[in-house]
């Protein structure tokens, strides 16, 4: 088995002799000499990135997340034992932030009946933005002028909005 890089790879007929080992290497933050960050990522890059990881179907979509993801230009010189290794690490990487993000700005409210009942599940088609949304209505700022933001700028404020509303929601409760 040869040491090959992308290109190679991609015209290769039969990837089994390579699939069964790379599958399986450690991830690793690394990528055409990039690496995946944060606190660099915009709110919509992020987004993109995990749009893009359910619809990738070929090799330039592949090569469009890598990119994106790692903020590099080069792919198809990379050797596959880094683009595995990256691969993993960047399924790995987004799943978890997806699962931390969701639990950071969970809420557990008693008026979610009512929110779903006056219709407010019809939102969930514009869950990519209602977030840049409520940030803007605070901050007067339109909501797509947030989304060039860096990404843990924005799930900061929205999970410090979400804290604070719900000891305000507390606080409203003890003055009763």
């Amino acid at each position: 088995m040869d040491r090959i890089n992308l290109l190679e790879y991609s015209k290769l007929s039969n990837t089994t002799e390579y699939d069964v080992f790379m599958k399986h290497m450690n991830p690793v933050n690394s990528f055409a000499k990039g690496k995946i960050d944060f606190n660099k990522l915009t709110y919509k890059d992020v987004r993109s990135c995990l749009h893009l990881m359910k619809s990738v179907k070929d090799w330039e979509g592949q090569k469009e997340l890598f990119c994106l993801a790692f903020k590099v230009e080069s792919f198809w010189e990379v050797y596959i034992d880094e683009f595995f290794a990256a691969q993993n690490y960047l399924i790995k990487t987004f799943v978890d932030l997806q699962k931390r993000e969701t639990k950071l700005l969970q809420s557990i409210d008693a008026d979610t009946g009512k929110w779903s009942m006056a219709g407010g599940d019809r939102l969930n088609k514009f869950s990519n933005l209602m977030p840049l949304v409520q940030l803007g209505e605070i901050y007067s700022i339109y909501p797509y002028d947030l989304q060039n933001k860096p990404y843990n700028e924005i799930l900061t404020l929205l999970v410090l909005h979400k804290e604070k509303a719900e000891i305000n929601n507390a606080y409203s409760k003890l003055k009763k």
